[in-house]
């Protein structure tokens, strides 16, 4: 991929991630910070055969097909995560030469970015970002954590 590329990834993963980051889409359990990192991983685990099934006709077809609620959460994530990848391409040419999809292509580059990248780092990236979801939006007063003592 060169630079003129990345960017292009840039752009497309931006516009996907604006449309769907004003979706409303929400995750489920977001008021119960006992279950929202465990659920918000598994969940993103259980969907992944549909979410993969929806980045392939993207991949086929050059355009996102219609996501209900649920699958636009997930796809979401993996566009942030595959933005963020791209991203940090676009500022360090040296990773961009040492870290590349095989074989070449488009289809190759997308299906690296949207579904190696996650397998390898998705879980991590769900971790963190539930953590910092679960900094800034903390449980009600009142509210007990499991199994605690307190």
């Amino acid at each position: 991929m060169n630079e003129r590329e990345l960017h292009e990834w840039w752009r497309i993963l931006t516009a996907a991630i604006d449309t769907w980051g004003n979706s409303g889409a929400v995750h489920p359990l977001c008021a119960d910070p006992d279950l929202f990192v465990f659920t918000t991983i598994n969940d993103a685990l259980l969907a992944r055969d549909r979410v993969e099934e929806v980045i392939g006709r993207f991949i086929s077809t050059g355009s996102w097909p219609p996501l209900n609620a649920e699958l636009t959460i997930y796809v979401l994530h993996r566009a942030r995560l595959a933005r963020a990848t791209v991203d940090h391409f676009i500022q360090n040419a040296p990773a961009r030469q040492a870290v590349r999809p095989t074989p070449v292509g488009k289809a190759a580059f997308a299906r690296w970015l949207l579904i190696d990248v996650w397998n390898i780092a998705g879980p991590d990236y769900m971790k963190a970002w539930a953590d910092e979801y679960l900094e800034k939006n903390p449980p009600p007063p009142g509210y007990r954590v499991a199994g605690s003592d307190d």
